[in-house]
């Protein structure tokens, strides 16, 4: 059984009515008066690229090593907090595998992508989270904004984001699950992922009050991303497969680039850098498969194992 690291209510957080920066300040481990200015020296950020599936690029903005030790102790404080069961990202105790695992049994799947969901999620919707969910005095709300945005919105790149995204936008999540209830659906959300399975079809019907609901806070679907799977399909959930009889299978380009990866290990021109790059890469895909699959390739497991 996995350990649960949730541990309290909303309420009970050492972030809930928060009113003190030299408490704050103290429980971070810094300086009693780091938060009355010193704090802004350290909201700095480097950048760089990652490529998209499309072939576009995304910018990742990464918070520097100070600023990224204070995100991870808010971050600390707000893993302490229960969440509810349809929340599958964000969550020590809970993977993307789980996430697909949610909707095993269900003959009828969408999945929804949430357009931008950190670029749209403003500094002002964040300070507003920290002083009306939180509790917190403005002054709180404000230096606890300042730490986990940048230019104003959500940053791709710093560990409190999904956290932070989550709680802005909870009240619009909770309304969420209960229009899916009220169509018999299971709802389940990953970051900017949302899932919705049944027994029976899903109407269109779902989809406008999910959009109308998300809109409500400067939000919407991307609807290009839309996907639906019917009773005789393999259904695709945040890269896990369910098969037609129901169980849990890794999608056909994580096996395709195993199986190359191990082709291209025996090219004999590979630079010894690349071999273990290569390896390193193998392990993790390899292990995420076995995590889906348990008795998947065992004959690459055990080679690339015993490298």
């Amino acid at each position: 059984m996995k350990k649960i690291v949730e541990r309290h209510h909303k309420k009970q957080s050492f972030f809930y009515c928060l009113a003190n920066k030299s408490l704050l300040a103290t429980q971070f481990g810094l300086p009693q008066n780091f938060f009355r200015s010193k704090y802004k020296e350290q909201l700095i950020y480097s950048f760089f690229e990652i490529s998209k599936k499309d072939g576009s690029s995304r910018e990742i903005n990464n918070p520097k090593y100070d600023l990224k030790v204070l995100q991870r102790k808010i971050l600390n404080y707000m893993n302490r907090i229960y969440k509810p069961d349809w929340l599958m990202s964000g969550r020590k105790t809970i993977s993307y595998i789980d996430n697909g695992r949610k909707h095993l049994g269900s003959n009828y799947v969408i999945t929804i992508d949430i357009k931008k969901i950190y670029s749209n999620c403003k500094r002002n919707n964040v300070y507003n989270m920290f002083k009306d969910v939180f509790k917190m005095t403005p002054d709180i709300a404000s230096i606890m904004a300042d730490l986990t945005t940048f230019e104003g919105a959500v940053p791709t790149g710093a560990p409190t984001s999904q956290v932070i995204a989550f709680w802005t936008y909870q009240d619009a999540f909770e309304k969420i699950n209960e229009i899916a209830q009220q169509y018999d659906c299971i709802f389940s959300l990953y970051v900017d992922d949302m899932t919705f399975s049944s027994l029976g079809e899903i109407p269109t019907q779902l989809l406008l009050e999910v959009d109308k609901e998300l809109k409500l806070v400067g939000l919407s679907i991307k609807w290009k991303k839309v996907k639906r799977f019917g009773i005789n399909h393999c259904k695709l959930i945040t890269g896990v497969v369910l098969d037609e009889a129901k169980q849990m299978r890794i999608p056909n380009a994580l096996r395709l680039s195993i199986i190359q990866g191990v082709k291209k290990l025996s090219n004999k021109e590979l630079s010894q850098e690349e071999r273990l790059r290569l390896i390193k890469s193998l392990k993790g895909k390899i292990n995420s498969a076995r995590n889906i699959e348990p008795e998947i390739f065992p004959e690459i497991h055990r080679k690339i194992s015993s490298i």
